[in-house]
Protein backbone atom coordinates (compact mmCIF):
# COMPACT_ATOMS: atom_id res chain seq x y z
CA UNK A 1 0.00 0.00 0.00
CA UNK A 2 1.12 3.34 -1.03
CA UNK A 3 1.33 6.02 1.83
CA UNK A 4 1.79 10.13 2.00
CA UNK A 5 4.84 11.57 -0.64
CA UNK A 6 4.91 8.04 -2.15
CA UNK A 7 0.92 8.38 -3.18
CA UNK A 8 0.83 12.07 -4.50
CA UNK A 9 4.16 11.09 -6.56
CA UNK A 10 2.22 8.07 -8.30
CA UNK A 11 -0.80 10.53 -8.88
CA UNK A 12 1.30 13.45 -10.31
CA UNK A 13 2.86 10.52 -12.71
CA UNK A 14 -0.39 8.71 -13.56
CA UNK A 15 -2.03 12.49 -14.18
CA UNK A 16 0.99 13.21 -16.83
CA UNK A 17 1.00 9.92 -18.40
CA UNK A 18 -2.98 10.46 -18.91
CA UNK A 19 -2.61 13.88 -20.20
CA UNK A 20 0.43 12.44 -22.43
CA UNK A 21 -2.14 10.20 -24.12
CA UNK A 22 -1.93 6.84 -22.48
CA UNK A 23 -5.30 5.31 -22.61
CA UNK A 24 -7.10 5.32 -19.52
CA UNK A 25 -9.87 2.79 -18.18
CA UNK A 26 -12.42 5.53 -19.53
CA UNK A 27 -11.01 5.41 -22.81
CA UNK A 28 -10.22 1.71 -23.03
CA UNK A 29 -14.37 1.27 -22.07
CA UNK A 30 -15.86 3.51 -24.57
CA UNK A 31 -16.71 6.67 -22.05
CA UNK A 32 -15.71 10.06 -23.46
CA UNK A 33 -16.98 12.18 -21.10
CA UNK A 34 -17.26 12.65 -16.60
CA UNK A 35 -18.09 15.43 -14.51
CA UNK A 36 -17.32 15.42 -10.95
CA UNK A 37 -19.33 17.72 -8.41
CA UNK A 38 -19.99 18.10 -4.90
CA UNK A 39 -22.87 15.71 -4.84
CA UNK A 40 -20.98 13.02 -6.91
CA UNK A 41 -19.85 11.96 -10.13
CA UNK A 42 -21.78 11.88 -13.55
CA UNK A 43 -21.88 10.47 -16.78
Amino acid sequence: MLEGQELTDELFDYIIQAANGTETQNKIHGYKEISISKEGVTL
